[in-house]
């Protein structure tokens, strides 16, 4: 089955909004065996998210995997503001690891030091 959500888009509700969707989808389906979230213009191809999931589920059945499964790219941040609630400036992309994230945050982390040695001479 598909539900779709009308939720406002804002730039502080990006991370809510998928909250409240598996909070709602864990109190309503929760004999679903895979709850799933997708932006409006994400293009799926059901036959093969069907099929990987099936597949996955094979590996479950057998205890090979964890129930909890993380399907998909992560869009990967160097850093999280607090102030702002934006994960990052500089980089991010969608990759398979978070390499590029990770050398931003340390050269972040290389001048925070050095900048941190020179005040305390």
């Amino acid at each position: 089955d598909l539900l779709f959500v009308d939720m406002p888009e804002r730039f502080y509700l990006c991370v809510w909004k998928k909250v409240l969707w598996y909070r709602h989808a864990l109190r309503h389906f929760p004999a679903a065996g895979f709850i799933l979230i997708a932006d409006p213009d994400a293009f799926i191809q059901l036959n093969h998210l069907s099929e990987d999931l099936r597949s996955v589920q094979r590996l479950i059945d057998r205890g090979a995997a964890s129930a909890h499964v993380h399907y998909g790219l992560v869009l990967w941040k160097a850093f999280y503001n607090a102030v702002s609630e934006e994960p990052a400036v500089d980089f991010s992309g969608w990759l398979c690891d978070d390499s590029g994230a990770l050398r931003l945050r340390r050269r972040f982390e290389r001048c925070r030091d050095v900048l941190r040695n020179a005040s305390a001479t």
